[in-house]
């Protein structure tokens, strides 16, 4: 009997051995498994910084361009407001002048009424230029 259980006991003694084994070149594997994907995050962690970097640069940019924006739709603004009372100014001083040229080839004629009503007509005109 003793020597069935001393073959028994070398048996499972084998058979333990065995299976220690596999267990020992499970974790081998999964140790290089693991340093694998601790390098491939390490990477993707160091791709990530860089990505964010790039991206609040990014949103820097915009910023600073959007305010720019602001100010060239600001100064448009007032372009187009400057040109349209100069617009208006000149539209005045047309009529201005033109009346005024009217005055004068009525006073070269003798017609001193009718230059003195031209003059009157363009009053307005020509004194609001004179003005600004």
């Amino acid at each position: 009997m003793a020597t069935v259980l001393l073959v028994a006991a070398i048996v499972v003694g084998l058979d333990a051995r065995a299976s220690l084994r596999r267990t020992n070149d499970e974790l081998a594997s999964t140790r290089l498994a693991l340093h694998r994907t601790s390098a491939q995050l390490a990477s993707a962690r160091s791709h990530l910084a860089v990505v964010t970097a790039a991206s609040d640069l990014a949103g820097l940019t915009l910023v600073a361009e959007d305010h720019q924006l602001s100010s060239d739709q600001a100064a448009l603004d007032g372009a187009r407001s400057t040109v349209s009372t100069q617009g208006a100014d000149i539209t005045a001083l047309g009529r201005c002048l033109a009346g005024v040229e009217q005055s004068l080839n009525q006073t070269a004629a003798g017609d001193q009424a009718g230059a003195a009503a031209s003059l009157a007509n363009v009053a307005g005109d020509c004194s609001a230029r004179t003005a600004s």
